[in-house]
C-alpha cells in the first residue's frame, strides 16, 4: 500500500514538471518569435538607409576583388595550354575577366570603407585670441564654423 501511495506521488511530481517545463518552452517560444518580428522589422527600415547600401557596395566591390584574382589564378593555369578543352576555357575566362574589371571600375568609389569619412579628424585653425571685447565676435564666428565641420 506504501508503495503504491509513493509512486501515485511520484507520478503526480512528474506531471507537474512536466507541465512546467512545457510552459516554459512555449514561453521561450513566443519570446523568441517575438525577438525574430523584431529583428525583421529592424531588417526592414535599414534596407533603404544609405549607408547600408553604401556598405553593401563596398562588399560587392571586396567580394569582386577576390572573384577576380581566382579568375586571374586560373588563367594563368590555362594560358599555355593548346588542346580545345583549355582554349574554350581561356576564352570563357578571359570574358569573365574584362566583366569583372568592368564591374570594378563601375565600383571604384566604393574601394575604401565607407565609414572611413565619418571617423577621420579635420585639423583645426589655431584659435583666435580674445585681447578686447570685440573679439568675441570672431570668437564666436570660429565656434560656428568648427560646428558646422
Amino acid at each position: 500500500m506504501c508503495k503504491k501511495i509513493l509512486w501515485l506521488i511520484f507520478f503526480t511530481c512528474n506531471l507537474l514538471l512536466a507541465e512546467t517545463n512545457s510552459t516554459l518552452k512555449l514561453e521561450d517560444a513566443m519570446k523568441t518569435e517575438v525577438l525574430h518580428q523584431k529583428v525583421a522589422a529592424i531588417d526592414e527600415t535599414i534596407q533603404n538607409n544609405l549607408w547600408y547600401k553604401r556598405y553593401g557596395n563596398y562588399l560587392s566591390y571586396q567580394k569582386l576583388i577576390e572573384e577576380l584574382s581566382t579568375v586571374d589564378a586560373e588563367l594563368k593555369k590555362v594560358k599555355t595550354a593548346k588542346d580545345k578543352v583549355s582554349v574554350e576555357k581561356r576564352e570563357r575566362l578571359t570574358s569573365k575577366q574584362e566583366s569583372l574589371e568592368k564591374q570594378i571600375e563601375l565600383l571604384q568609389e566604393f574601394k575604401n570603407s565607407p565609414f572611413s569619412k565619418i571617423i577621420e579628424s579635420t585639423d583645426l585653425e589655431t584659435y583666435p585670441k580674445i585681447t578686447n571685447p570685440l573679439a568675441i565676435i570672431s570668437a564666436l564666428s570660429y565656434i560656428k564654423k568648427n560646428q558646422t565641420r
